[in-house]
């Protein structure tokens, strides 16, 4: 069986520069790893993330680049690929340690974990669930510009699921908090790994219920009702913000 190697560094991932094509086997030998994690079996390749060392020079016909540029440029499958891999490797390089007595963990044989070789403790892959929902009020759209976004673009709204919170409970609180409405008939639309750097996307739409747009100030410094024929600038095709900004033009054409 081939196998098909992510190699990572500082956020980046290794990629042919004709075609954004990840590299095989024979590009990529074993003694230049720090660490390396099984992913799965994908396309009849047993696929791996892995860690390159300081010395990794870069094979000719390849170079790192932002796992976020394969939002524009692949596939949802590659990118799925793509990022679970930098989820890995981050949570590789961010569990060194065992959290309980602070030995340097080991990597489990057999399970997909990092154990400490003193105490036993077990540390697991972990991600942070976010929600992203589209609000529709009549034949409008909501979209906000978040302060972290490049000048001019505007997507859904967004935000952490808190301990103890249903995804409903968070949509509504978040909206609530951020732009100062409430909305109804939440209905689950879809979702995406998402790993800037660990978050795992659950998509929704919703109505309109009642208030009017006060934007927080915080995170959001604009938001408004947007209809079909006048969007403003949107995220890049890929995403899932994008999907649900698509869901609401196809609706409407």
């Amino acid at each position: 069986m081939n196998k098909r190697f992510y190699l990572i560094k500082d956020n980046k991932i290794l990629l042919q520069q004709k075609d954004y094509g990840f590299p095989e086997q024979s590009i990529i030998q074993p003694e230049i790893y720090i660490s390396q994690i099984e992913m799965g079996i994908f396309e009849n390749a047993l696929c791996w993330a892995a860690i390159p060392n300081e010395q990794f020079q870069e094979p000719q016909g390849f170079k790192f680049y932002p796992i976020k540029n394969l939002v524009r440029n692949t596939d949802r499958a590659d990118l799925k690929l793509a990022g679970l891999a930098g989820f890995l490797c981050n949570w590789i390089l961010n569990t060194k340690f065992c959290g309980k007595c602070g030995k340097e963990n080991e990597m489990h044989l057999t399970d997909k974990a990092r154990k400490c070789p003193d105490c036993g403790m077990m540390q697991y892959p972990h991600f942070s669930l976010a929600i992203i929902v589209a609000v529709i009020r009549e034949d409008k759209i909501l979209l906000a510009h978040n302060k972290n976004f490049a000048d001019g673009m505007y997507s859904t709204i967004a935000g952490f699921v808190d301990a103890g919170e249903t995804f409903e409970d968070c949509i509504e609180r978040e909206i609530l908090e951020e732009v100062g409405i409430k909305v109804k008939n939440i209905k689950y639309f879809g979702n995406q790994i998402w790993p800037f750097p660990d978050s795992h996307m659950i998509g929704f739409t919703a109505e309109y219920e009642s208030g009017e747009i006060q934007e927080d100030g915080i995170e959001i410094e604009h938001a408004d009702w947007f209809s079909v024929d006048k969007l403003p600038q949107i995220p890049a095709q890929g995403s899932i913000s994008r999907e649900l900004i698509d869901w609401f033009v196809g609706k409407r054409i």
